[in-house]
């Protein structure tokens, strides 16, 4: 049988993580809302971190790994509402090939599709992305590389131009005096990342299976 006094304690523990505008009881001058979104964000960036260096890796362009992440990390906390109604894999194909482009680098946006594709995700991905809607019954969406063209670059091309005017593309570094004032400061990828890249079976079966992440 529960305790009076636990009964009571759990009271307040939900009370107070229901509730946004109360301090973090754990300590600190956040509030509980500013606390529940670092660790969602957090949890976005990890699982970006482990698909971004994974697609770059298939595409054999390991150099762009910390760009790219760096311009999610950016969109992220500048261009937040390019996340909603999309699939997180969608900014990321949108990331590196803007700053393939931005470092001249020759890929193509369907030559990624393609090394996208062999991963076996879902064709909605690339087929159908979110980019408004007229009323709440006139939803639009349109494939990935008119996304990329209409929506993804207005937002995001002044950070990728950055890119070039700081001297942070690969190939540009060896010349690179450094980074001009003002001009983005690359994020570090989160170390220790799990690989959850697609694994197939056998040669003989067209099955996959990834393994999850252990969850902190």
């Amino acid at each position: 049988m529960v305790s009076t006094s636990l009964k009571a304690k759990c009271h307040q523990l939900k009370s107070t993580f229901a509730s946004p505008t109360v301090s973090n009881p754990v300590g600190g001058n956040e509030k509980c809302a500013d606390l529940a979104i670092q660790i969602f964000f957090s949890k976005i960036l990890k699982l970006a971190a482990v698909r971004i260096r994974n697609l770059c890796e298939r595409v054999q362009h390991v150099e762009l790994t910390e760009r790219v992440y760096n311009v999610f990390n950016h969109i992220l906390d500048q261009q937040t509402t390019l996340f909603f109604n999309r699939h997180i894999d969608q900014l990321i194909l949108c990331c590196l090939y803007g700053v393939a482009k931005a470092c001249k680098v020759e890929l193509s946006f369907n030559e990624l599709l393609n090394y996208y594709r062999k991963e076996q995700w879902k064709p909605e991905v690339f087929e159908n992305v979110y980019i408004g809607s007229r009323n709440s019954n006139d939803v639009l969406h349109v494939d990935i590389i008119r996304f990329y063209n209409k929506v993804f670059v207005p937002a995001a091309k002044p950070f990728l131009v950055s890119l070039i005017s700081s001297g942070t593309c690969p190939e540009e570094k060896k010349n690179a005096s450094g980074p001009i004032p003002g001009s983005p400061k690359p994020s570090a990828l989160p170390n220790n990342l799990p690989d959850m890249s697609l694994k197939k079976v056998s040669a003989s079966h067209n099955v996959c299976v990834s393994f999850a992440a252990k969850q902190d």
